[in-house]
C-alpha cells in the first residue's frame, strides 16, 4: 500500500513539475499511431509550420537546387502543358522562401505588438465582462418593473427597483470609464495584424500546395507508365474482338475496359473514346461501325499517350524520385498521407505547451 501511495505522489510531483508532460504523452501515442491525422489537418498547421520553417533554414540551398534542376526539365519529351507545369513548380519553389519571410515578418510584428496590447486587452475585457453581468441584472430589474407596473407583487417596491436600477447603471458607467481610452484603436490595430498573419500563412500554404500538387501530377503520369503499358494488351484485345461481339457483350466488354483505364490518371481522353464506343452499342439500334470508329480512336490515343510516357519514363523517372525525396518533407509536407515519426514527435512536443489564444477574442 505504501509503495503504491509513494508512486502516486511521485507521479503528482512529476506532473506538477512538468505539466506539459500530461499533454505530450497521449499526443505522442496518438500522432505516432496508425490512425494519426494527415499533415493537412488544421490542428497541426502551426506546429508543422514551425517544423518545416526550421528545415527551410537548413535546406534552402538543396531545395533551390531542385528548382534549378526543374528549369526546362523534360521539355523534349513532355507535352507542352505538362512542361509548363514543371516550370510553375520551379517558380513556386523559389517563391516559397519569400513567402516564408512574409509569414515570419507578420508573426514578428504581431508578437511585438502583443507586449503592450496584452495588459490593455486584459483591462478592457475585464471591464466589459463586468458590464455584461450588470446588463443581466438590469434586465432582471426591468422585468420586475414591468410586473410592478401591472400591479403584480415583487420583492421590492417600484421605487426601490428604480433606485437599484440607477445604481447598477452608475456602476456600469464606472466600468465603462475604466476601459482604456485607446482600446478601440489598439484593438483594431491588433485585428489588422492578425489578419495579415493569417493572410501570409494562407498564401504560403496555398503556394506550396499548388507547387507540389503540380509536381505530383507530372510524377504520377511518368511513374505509372509501366501500368499503362500493361493495359495495352487489353486495349488491343478489345479492339480485335469487338466487331465479333453481340451488342450486350460489346457493351459489357467496353464497360470493363473503361473501368480499367479509369484506374490510371491521364487516360481520360482514351476512356472517353471507349465510353463513346460503348454508347454506340447501347439501346435498340446498336451501331458497330460507329463503335469501331471510336475504339480505333481510343487505340490511337493510347498509342500516343504511351509513346510520350515511355520516353519520359526513360529520362525522368529516377530524377523525379530524387527531386521528390528532397521536397516531399518540406514543399510537399502538407500533401503527404501521414507524418513521419520525426514530424509526429516534433508536433507532439510543440502541442504539449500551452498557447495563449486569449488575445484573439
Amino acid at each position: 500500500m505504501i509503495p503504491f501511495i509513494a508512486l502516486q505522489l511521485a507521479g503528482l510531483a512529476i506532473v506538477g513539475y512538468l505539466p506539459s508532460l500530461v499533454n505530450y504523452l497521449p499526443s505522442r501515442v496518438y500522432l505516432t499511431s496508425d490512425v494519426s491525422p494527415p499533415p493537412m489537418n488544421p490542428k497541426l498547421q502551426e506546429c508543422l509550420q514551425d517544423y518545416v520553417f526550421e528545415r527551410y533554414a537548413n535546406e534552402e540551398s538543396e531545395i533551390l537546387a531542385v528548382a534549378s534542376r526543374l528549369d526546362g526539365f523534360g521539355s523534349e519529351v513532355l507535352p507542352k502543358a505538362l512542361s509548363k507545369k514543371l516550370e510553375t513548380v520551379a517558380t513556386g519553389i523559389r517563391a516559397t522562401f519569400d513567402r516564408v519571410v512574409q509569414v515570419q515578418t507578420a508573426q514578428s510584428a504581431k508578437e511585438a505588438f502583443e507586449g503592450d496590447y496584452r495588459p490593455l486587452h486584459r483591462a478592457a475585457r475585464f471591464n466589459q465582462a463586468q458590464m455584461r453581468k450588470l446588463d443581466l441584472k438590469i434586465e432582471e430589474l426591468d422585468q420586475a418593473l414591468v410586473r410592478a407596473s401591472r400591479g403584480e407583487q415583487t420583492d421590492l417596491s417600484e421605487e426601490e427597483l428604480n433606485e437599484r436600477r440607477d445604481a447598477l447603471i452608475a456602476e456600469k458607467g464606472a466600468y465603462q470609464e475604466n476601459i482604456p481610452a485607446d482600446w478601440e484603436t489598439q484593438h483594431s490595430a491588433y485585428k489588422a495584424l492578425l489578419a495579415e498573419d493569417k493572410k501570409a500563412a494562407n498564401q504560403y500554404r496555398r503556394g506550396v500546395d499548388e507547387a507540389y500538387m503540380a509536381f505530383s501530377e507530372v510524377k504520377e503520369l511518368v511513374l505509372t507508365t509501366p501500368e499503362l503499358k500493361e493495359m495495352g494488351a487489353e486495349v488491343d484485345r478489345v479492339y480485335s474482338v469487338l466487331s465479333s461481339l453481340s451488342a450486350d457483350e460489346a457493351t459489357n466488354t467496353l464497360k470493363d475496359l473503361g473501368k480499367l483505364l479509369g484506374q490510371l490518371s491521364g487516360t481520360s481522353k482514351i476512356k472517353s473514346a471507349v465510353n463513346k464506343a460503348r454508347k454506340a452499342m447501347r439501346g435498340d439500334n446498336p451501331d458497330m461501325n460507329e463503335a469501331m470508329a471510336h475504339m480505333e480512336k481510343a487505340v490511337d490515343l493510347y498509342i500516343a499517350e504511351l509513346t510520350w510516357r515511355e520516353k519520359a519514363f526513360a529520362q525522368m523517372a529516377t530524377p523525379l524520385q530524387e527531386i521528390d525525396s528532397v521536397i516531399s518533407g518540406t514543399i510537399g509536407l502538407r500533401q503527404q498521407p501521414r507524418m513521419t515519426r520525426e514530424q509526429a514527435l516534433y508536433v507532439a512536443s510543440c502541442n504539449s505547451h500551452h498557447k495563449d489564444v486569449s488575445l484573439n477574442f
